[in-house]
């Protein structure tokens, strides 16, 4: 396993407060679909999100994951999670690639594409169970979640922290996000 250092804000401290925040949420999504097993997709590899999927999909007896990312570099930094039920792919244009033709239990989004994010989470909308989106907080209208939240049904909204993360969907209620 390659050791990778924990990275820090200018200031020195964890960057955990302002890019792990989506953590609780998407665990708790994915072991909410646990018994499902369907299969996960993570649109935008990450040094908190990608080593959690994997190791809470090795836990489920090697639940299907799929990584994508459109940078060689952070698709390089986790090759070495790589199992027959991990895969990685590079994506050249989020717009076009065939992620959105087929079904999750579970999708990430948090990929590089700012503007992208929005309409990678609209054409989940009929692809995916559950969706999960950082970094939603309102002062982040850039990512266009706003229209593409719209398309679904049922919305809870993570803001324990300055950075948000989102779960959507037009099956499943949410209401255990409430206990």
């Amino acid at each position: 396993m390659n050791m990778i250092e924990i990275p820090k804000r200018y200031d020195g401290t964890n960057t955990l407060i302002s890019t792990g925040t989506h953590i609780p949420l998407l665990a708790a999504c994915i072991a909410h679909t646990s018994l499902e097993k369907g299969p996960v997709v993570e649109l935008g590899a990450g040094h908190y999100s990608t080593p959690l999927l994997h190791y809470l999909c090795a836990a489920m007896g090697g639940r299907q994951l799929l990584t994508c990312d459109s940078d060689p570099d952070w698709i390089a930094k986790f090759a070495d999670l790589a199992r027959p039920w991990h895969s990685f792919q590079l994506i050249e244009d989020w717009g076009t690639c065939d992620l959105f033709n087929r079904n999750w239990s579970v999708a990430f989004v948090d990929h590089g594409d700012r503007p992208g994010r929005g309409e990678s989470v609209a054409c989940l909308a009929d692809r995916a169970g559950l969706v999960v989106a950082h970094d939603t907080e309102p002062a982040r209208k850039y990512y266009g979640y706003d229209a593409a939240f719209a398309k679904f049904k049922y919305r809870f909204d993570f803001d324990r922290y300055a950075a948000h993360a989102t779960v959507v969907s037009n099956t499943d209620d949410l209401l255990w996000l409430n206990g």
